[in-house]
């Protein structure tokens, strides 16, 4: 508040001079965002060489492994490329998707079909550079859709079958804060705009809306407005259309804002991810490529030949796993606030919350903890764990306002952190 107030706004034209002041070059455009706001695909990277490798891989009948990388954009990435294969009708049993045991990310060569031929990591893979080898050895080509970040990129090598499409690979391509889901969405779009002109992946432009919001992805840019505006004015996938009915009272409306999406939509994925089994991310992931399909009712005290809808039952998993999750992460602060005064380390600039394998703390709870510290303290939090086998100390990290305007950077330059990844600033 104190920025706005340090200007000299007309109350009469807030926004327009709010706008101005924050240097946005198109005003109109930035409100009314339109088609002209994509960017031309052709400015990714190596995205010729993907579309042809796709399209070989489906004329020649190819087995494909599809990764769904454990988190909503992972989620909502891997659920376009199934909507894609409806589309073009290739045949179900040439194609598995890949559900993690636990909340990693990645390609994890073991959990691969023994007769894979062909391998399509969305929003992922692209420093699995171990895997990459392994992979050619065994002949299989990899299609990588993805958005973050190359780590250690001098160990990188581009082995012939490797074909990584990423926009923060692509010098030309504008657009750093689009999401995995939205890379994938551009290359499949422009392969149904070359080689199946009839398909319209437009219509699943709510998934990517949810997924660039759920990722927390910068929504200033033009292109991240136009796909969040269009995607969140029409959706149309039956789960997250029912879950939006069932959070009516809440987002008051049957268009939620991006606001809404992060508060009321994109938790119910997070908690499953999270707090679910495998199991249950399989019935999530199912229910969002298929939720209008009956199932046999798991209601409590429903009789032997009960069925429901599966995007109800769903729904109510992510509730459950929601409830538990607010529990868990609960006990979790709980303890970390006593260890914090135990220690003394209440007045520290950065907050501090340390556990041990004896504490039996969910790992993949560890950024919701931090989160919690961060409020509770009003300052930068770490919720950090002991790892006995190498001596060392990992863990997760929040900002708390603009307290360190880019904590990733600040944490690496502290000498302390070899390594950290994510978005840790404004």
């Amino acid at each position: 508040m104190k920025s706005i107030l340090n200007y000299n706004l007309n109350k009469k034209d807030f926004i327009q001079d709010l706008l101005q002041h924050k240097e946005i070059q198109n005003i109109d455009l930035f409100l009314h965002p339109n088609e002209i706001c994509e960017e031309d695909v052709y400015h990714l990277e190596n995205i010729s060489q993907g579309l042809f490798n796709l399209h070989f891989a489906i004329t020649n009948k190819l087995k494909i492994n599809c990764i769904i990388d454990q988190d909503g954009d992972g989620f909502l990435s891997c659920a376009l490329l199934y909507f894609f294969f409806q589309e073009i009708e290739y045949p179900n049993e040439k194609v598995s998707y890949i559900m993690h045991e636990d909340k990693v990310h990645g390609i994890i060569i073991e959990e691969l079909d023994n007769d894979c031929e062909f391998l399509i990591a969305p929003d992922c893979g692209t420093s699995d550079y171990e895997q990459h080898k392994q992979l050619q050895d065994r002949l299989i080509d990899i299609l990588i859709m993805d958005h973050h970040e190359q780590s250690e990129p001098e160990n990188f090598i581009n082995y012939n079958g490797l074909c990584i499409i990423n926009n923060q690979l692509s010098p030309l391509y504008n657009n750093k804060y689009l999401c995995g889901s939205g890379v994938t969405f551009k290359v499949l779009k422009e392969y149904c705009k070359q080689y199946s002109p009839e398909i319209n992946m437009d219509k699943y432009l709510d998934l990517v809306a949810i997924a660039i919001v759920g990722d927390v992805m910068n929504l200033s840019t033009l292109e991240n407005r136009y796909y969040v505006s269009k995607g969140l004015q029409n959706i149309q996938n039956p789960f997250f259309k029912s879950l939006v009915e069932k959070r009516a009272f809440s987002i008051g409306s049957d268009k939620p804002t991006p606001t809404d999406v992060a508060f009321y939509l994109i938790p119910a994925i997070n908690a499953i991810v999270r707090m679910g089994t495998k199991e249950e991310k399989q019935l999530l992931f199912n229910a969002i490529t298929n939720g209008n399909i009956v199932v046999p009712s798991t209601k409590r005290g429903h009789a032997p030949n009960d069925t429901e809808i599966l995007k109800e039952q769903a729904i109510r998993l992510c509730d459950n796993a929601i409830a538990r999750q607010r529990r868990e992460r609960a006990k979790i602060a709980e303890l970390l606030t006593t260890r914090i005064y135990q220690d003394g380390w209440e007045n520290d600039k950065i907050i501090i919350g340390k556990y041990y394998d004896k504490d039996k703390i969910n790992s993949n709870l560890t950024g919701l903890a931090a989160m919690e510290l961060a409020t509770q303290f009003q300052r930068p939090a770490l919720v950090i764990h002991y790892n006995e086998e190498d001596d060392s100390w990992s863990g997760s990290a929040r900002n708390f306002g603009s307290a360190i305007y880019d904590l990733k950077e600040f944490l690496l330059s502290s000498k302390f952190f070899e390594y950290c990844a994510g978005r840790l600033a404004l």
